[in-house]
């Protein structure tokens, strides 16, 4: 914690009108009291009372409540985890629970360690650092405020009720891949129910290590909102994943299988359907194939296969720049 000292000295100097509370351990809190670079320091322990998972998550959430009820506030601005290595106190959770629409830690790849005990707790922050040098604990929640993270949660839509709606697995898979070569700290979480969870598996095994989540037909729709809500983008076909995504803020780039010079009242098409909100791309084909006419006919995956990777890379590009 005394090493904790100088970045926050750095972030009350950054933010001198902030109010900034302190979550801390009990054995640290007395320490932290006086320190004139906070406003309220609180504990809690991790540790206390061990129980399950769950147990632990909620009374991470509890405290929380309580400070936000005695704030009266709804949420926090930002949450800042300044620690490098691997969490074995619950803080990234505090972190998540905090509502902000800021939070920002180290990535769970810095280090072998952290990947295995911190698996996919980058899905609890919309920033992470990924960095690996070796350097002094003091310099590390500097270099967090000073070289913000970039890492951006990207929800994936593979499904859709009707076959000629979903955009090839294979192409998703290629997205994938591509994408993490242009940016390596960009994370995929692909959700949706059961007819999903085969193209997901695909795109899992098809894809680098650790850059996708496979949360199909595991979440209920206030979980799947909640990770939305976090999110930074939604790539998909156009189904009701799309539209949960943009009802929580999300930009979204929809696949669409009606080509644009095709019959605009159908029922697929982005002029009836498409998600409500600005700053969404709408990606469809430009003619209609072999015998559809105005739209897509076919019982299958047909018209919206000619949706190129790179149109829709570019895309996202566009979007995180």
């Amino acid at each position: 914690m005394i090493l904790t000292k100088s970045f926050l000295r750095e972030l009350r100097r950054r933010y001198p009108n902030a109010v900034i509370t302190l979550i801390t351990t009990p054995i640290t809190r007395d320490f932290m009291l006086d320190c004139p670079f906070v406003d309220h320091v609180r504990a809690f322990d991790w540790k206390k009372n061990i129980g399950t998972l769950r147990t632990r998550m909620s009374n991470a959430e509890n405290i929380i409540d309580k400070i936000l009820l005695e704030r009266h506030i709804d949420a926090f601005d930002s949450a800042i985890l300044p620690a490098w290595d691997v969490d074995l106190y619950g803080a990234s959770f505090l972190i998540f629970f905090s509502r902000a629409a800021v939070r920002l830690g180290y990535s769970e790849h810095v280090n072998r360690n952290k990947s295995m005990h911190n698996k996919n707790f980058n899905l609890l922050f919309t920033d992470v650092l990924d960095d690996r040098s070796i350097r002094h604990e003091s310099e590390r929640g500097l270099q967090l405020i000073k070289n913000r993270g970039d890492a951006r949660l990207i929800v994936l839509g593979v499904s859709a009720t009707a076959p000629h709606r979903i955009w090839d697995r294979k192409n998703f898979a290629d997205l994938v891949n591509r994408l993490h070569q242009w940016r390596t700290d960009l994370q995929f979480a692909i959700i949706g129910g059961r007819d999903a969870v085969e193209s997901a598996a695909y795109i899992v095994r098809h894809a680098p290590r650790g850059v996708v989540v496979d949360l199909t037909n595991r979440l209920s729709l206030r979980e799947s909102a909640a990770l939305c809500n976090r999110a930074s983008l939604y790539v998909g076909n156009n189904t009701g994943t799309m539209h949960l995504a943009a009802a929580c803020g999300m930009k979204c780039i929809e696949l669409n299988n009606v080509p644009s010079d095709g019959d605009q009242s159908f029922v697929d098409s982005s002029a009836r359907t498409a998600p409500l909100g600005e700053g969404h791309v709408i990606i469809q084909p430009a003619h209609a194939l072999d015998d559809c006419i105005g739209h897509c006919c076919k019982p299958f995956a047909h018209c919206i296969n000619q949706i190129a990777v790179e149109e829709v890379v570019n895309a996202v590009k566009n979007i995180f720049s």
